[in-house]
């Protein structure tokens, strides 16, 4: 499922949130993965068929780090490169 790996997401934090956005234009089922700094594990924190998602409550002056990957069936492609932005 490489060829269906889905670009790097963008992330933007506004109060107490952050907005995940990523193409998905065949509407294809995509984890969203997180992680708190660079210490702690990763996290899957939704599916989605639509092409952005809010994360939130966040913590301000905290890092925080986004990727995502698409699920068709028991398959999976590879990870998008990670997003890092600061909660605000």
């Amino acid at each position: 499922m490489d060829e269906l790996a889905p670009q790097p997401c963008d992330a933007v934090a506004q109060n107490r949130r952050i907005e995940i956005r990523f193409q998905n234009k065949d509407a294809r089922t995509i984890e969203i993965w997180r992680r708190e700094g660079d210490t702690t594990g990763w996290e899957l924190i939704t599916t989605t068929t639509r092409s952005r998602y809010t994360d939130r409550p966040i913590k301000p002056g905290q890092y925080y780090e986004y990727r995502i990957r698409t699920v068709e069936g028991k398959e999976v492609s590879d990870f998008s490169p990670s997003t890092v932005v600061y909660g605000k």
